[in-house]
């Protein structure tokens, strides 16, 4: 076995051994290299017909001028190789049989790998190594259908973890520029993306899963849309479709290892059964889309392999809502039946999956209206997760003003890594000790007493993530010690007065404050901030100047709804991205960031005194009614004329109708 490393003619060597194994096979026809970092964007059946309907193979195949293009060729490459063959392209290619067969010759791969110039191109083989080999430049489309993000600068592409994988990557992936398809203007350019690192897998999952679930959407909608159209042709009454489609658990207790596999497939329409997966209902019309909605749901063998071995435990009541009870007695008796059906699940669904493994990696437990005897059973439940080592532990549960005391083996166990909880009761008496805590998230819970905090500071040194949403009895938040923390997030606290966090290593801070509630905030030992989000209708312009004065490598602000602030001034070589929303009392606004990227405001007037954004590629602008006059369209044109629109600028402006 030989090891193939990066930038040495190793890689070359490799691709070329995994042309000639794939050539081997005469029913393939394209040729398509990827990584395990990469991920499809589109369904099976669109890079399908992309790739075979294409007349051009798709490979960058450029002459470059520069220091890395052409400066790197050398005279000792004569004469097998000429300047005028030298081309630099993406190591990510896709290419058909012919060009297959051509580049992963022994003949065209001796011409690089044995020439005495081999052992100077050592980084940068895999670049040059495919485009100089192609022998008929007619046949390519010099382009490549893999997205990646060379914005960060380097010898790599940026690599995308868990908290990357936003709505708003992909957004930028789909409006990238256009390209050009079979000699003709097209919007979709790319079919994969990288570089993903394994920690991205579950976002990834999880959006996935919710492009199948509007997919799915959309094609029920479309099928009940043309059955009432043929009812209505053939005079015969409407049945209510909604009923039949919907999946909801049914019968008794036995039922439920039924219902646990469809709640694994995920409410697509279809069930597993014996391994053998059959539609659920046949729609007259649809059997390609549902194809399509099932091959989507696989990324690749190696990452539905890594999802399967991913025990996760997700337990929600609200599956077991029972509908069309009519009148309060046989709401009541509804409600029963729900906890009595989701309690008989849960303990049956421990018993029969939880029991018989070592461990597992998540347990999620929803519980809408608990009472005292569903509370004993959430303990049990609980308790027997913690018990198997569980990794992440995701507890929420709604109890309409009553809180419940969180179960003192959770907060004593050392396997935990996720932890996120809601409507519970924590008291300084709770002895914690989660040495590996890394994600803590307390929501609409009661935290009787500040020394809570200090003790999660003090026991968990590992924690990077951490957050509050709707939380009371909180007054003080004083962080100091945590030396890894990465994210902090208070969210709608409504008595906390005063946040104080001296984190070296923190890169994202998020405030919502509570209506007009007023709170002190200080970031002093923060100096590596990156993303700050504020929204404050009490912050004033000194408190403000004072924040972001201490953050200087800042990229990313947003400020929405700070109904306070009328001045701001900011400067910053570091900053790519600015947002300022609806913050009504603006009317002076200094900018002066040279390498801000992205830009977005939405008001009732022009505040920008002086901006100096050389490098603004995108700016999205929303007006009011009141700025529809010809003196603001003067000012429009004023600040618009001074962006620079050469390099692919894109302008949204919105304006509200009077």
């Amino acid at each position: 076995m030989k090891v193939a490393e990066w930038g040495t003619m190793s890689m070359c060597d490799a691709e070329r051994r995994l042309l000639a194994n794939a050539l081997l096979d005469m029913s393939n026809e394209w040729f398509v290299l990827l990584s395990e970092s990469c991920i499809p964007l589109q369904n099976f059946t669109t890079v399908y017909k992309y790739i075979s309907r294409s007349r051009f193979s798709f490979i960058g195949a450029f002459d470059e001028p520069g220091p890395t293009g052409r400066d790197r060729y050398n005279d000792n490459l004569l004469p097998e190789v000429n300047i005028t063959d030298w081309r630099k392209g993406s190591q990510w290619f896709e290419i058909n049989r012919k060009l297959a067969v051509d580049a992963s010759s022994k003949t065209a791969f001796t011409i690089l790998s044995l020439s005495s110039f081999a052992d100077r191109i050592a980084t940068w083989a895999s670049i040059i190594f495919r485009p100089c080999l192609v022998s008929d430049p007619q046949l390519l489309a010099n382009r490549s259908v893999t997205w990646v993000d060379w914005s960060r600068g380097g010898p790599h592409p940026a690599t995308f973890g868990e908290s990357d994988v936003t709505d708003e990557l992909f957004k930028e992936i789909a409006d990238d520029k256009p390209c050009v398809y079979n000699d003709r203007p097209t919007d979709l350019c790319f079919l994969f993306a990288r570089k993903f690192a394994p920690s991205a897998l579950g976002r990834l999952l999880e959006h996935n899963r919710s492009d199948r679930m509007v997919l799915w959407k959309t094609i029920w909608l479309r099928s009940l849309a043309k059955r009432d159209r043929f009812n209505k042709r053939s005079r015969i009454r409407r049945t209510n479709d909604r009923k039949n489609l919907m999946i909801k658990p049914i019968g008794s207790a036995c039922d439920d290892e039924r219902f646990l596999r469809k709640r694994k497939i995920g409410q697509l329409g279809i069930e597993s059964n014996g391994g053998v997966v059959k539609k659920k209902r046949k729609t007259r019309g649809n059997n390609g889309c549902t194809k399509d909605v099932v091959r989507t749901s696989i990324l690749s063998k190696k990452w539905k392999n890594m999802f399967n071995s991913y025990l996760a435990f997700d337990f929600d009541e609200r599956w077991f809502r029972a509908r069309g009870a009519v009148g309060k007695h046989n709401r009541i008796k509804a409600r029963e039946l729900q906890k009595k059906k989701f309690k008989c699940y849960v303990d049956k669904s421990i018993a029969t999956r939880l029991d018989p493994v070592p461990c597992i990696d998540k347990f999620r437990l929803y519980v809408n209206n608990a009472d005292d005897a569903l509370r004993t059973c959430m303990d049990r439940w609980i308790c027997a997760a913690v018990d198997k080592n569980v990794k992440e532990l995701h507890i929420q549960v709604n109890t309409q003003g009553k809180f419940f005391y969180l179960p003192d083996a959770v907060l004593l166990s050392t396997s935990i890594i996720s932890l996120k909880f809601s409507g519970f009761v924590l008291s300084g008496f709770n002895p914690i000790r989660m040495c590996y805590l890394r994600e803590l998230s307390i929501k609409e819970s009661l935290v009787v007493s500040e020394y809570v905090i200090k003790k999660f500071e003090t026991s968990c040194p590992l924690l990077e993530d951490l957050r509050f949403v709707c939380c009371r009895g909180v007054f003080n938040i004083v962080i100091s010690s945590l030396l890894n923390l990465k994210r902090v997030e208070v969210h709608k606290c409504g008595q906390v007065s005063s946040i104080q966090i001296a984190a070296p290593n923190l890169e994202s801070f998020w405030y919502h404050a509570e209506g007009h509630q007023e709170c002190k905030i200080d970031l002093k030992g923060s100096g590596n901030l990156k993303t700050l989000t504020l929204k404050d209708c009490k912050m004033t312009d000194t408190a403000f100047q004072d924040c972001i004065s201490k953050c200087p490598l800042l990229e990313k602000l947003v400020l929405h709804k700070c109904a306070n602030l009328e001045r701001l001034t900011i400067l910053s070589e570091k900053l790519k991205s600015l947002a300022l929303i609806q913050c009504v009392k603006l009317q002076e606004v200094n900018i002066d960031a040279p390498n801000l990227y992205s830009f977005q405001y939405s008001g009732h007037r022009m505040p920008f005194s002086s901006m100096n954004v050389s490098s603004l590629r995108k700016a999205k602008f929303s007006f009011g009614p009141v700025m529809r006059s010809s003196q603001c369209i003067v000012e429009y044109q004023k600040l618009f004329g001074n962006f620079d629109r050469s390099k692919g600028f894109k302008l949204i402006v919105y304006s509200k109708q009077v």
